[in-house]
């Protein structure tokens, strides 16, 4: 895994033994305090706004009830350089934070772990 300020990965490690990049294949959990007046359909808004020299396609977006509340859910494909990724986001605001609970995969990994990582995606708990 790989801890950075605010975020968590974790990636295969047979694809960190091949060599592969940790961006390769992840789930990634990131948490950042915000305003209470702040919605969480505008938290997803600046997420998007932030993803930099990428193109994105096909964005899908729906709502998903759960323990925290209502949390917005994002499907999309994306490009990166030379690289292809398909994405799925679940987002969370929960008691002043938002929380954002993703797996990002190169198009060639995405389909190998993608139980995994939903069933991975799906023990996500906020800590109280």
């Amino acid at each position: 895994f790989h801890d950075f300020r605010n975020v968590f990965n974790l990636t295969p490690n047979d694809l960190m033994d091949k060599g592969e990049a940790y961006i390769a294949n992840y789930v990634s959990v990131f948490k950042k305090r915000i305003s209470s007046n702040t919605t969480l359909d505008s938290v997803v808004q600046n997420d998007f706004k932030s993803i930099y020299n990428t193109e994105v396609f096909n964005p899908k977006k729906y709502t998903a009830r759960t323990k925290y509340g209502e949390s917005i859910v994002v499907t999309y494909k994306a490009k990166h350089g030379t690289y292809e990724y398909e994405c799925i986001q679940q987002f969370y605001k929960y008691k002043g934070f938002y929380y954002k609970v993703s797996y990002v995969a190169q198009d060639k990994y995405f389909d190998t772990y993608y139980d995994d990582a939903i069933a991975i995606m799906k023990t996500f708990k906020i800590a109280e």
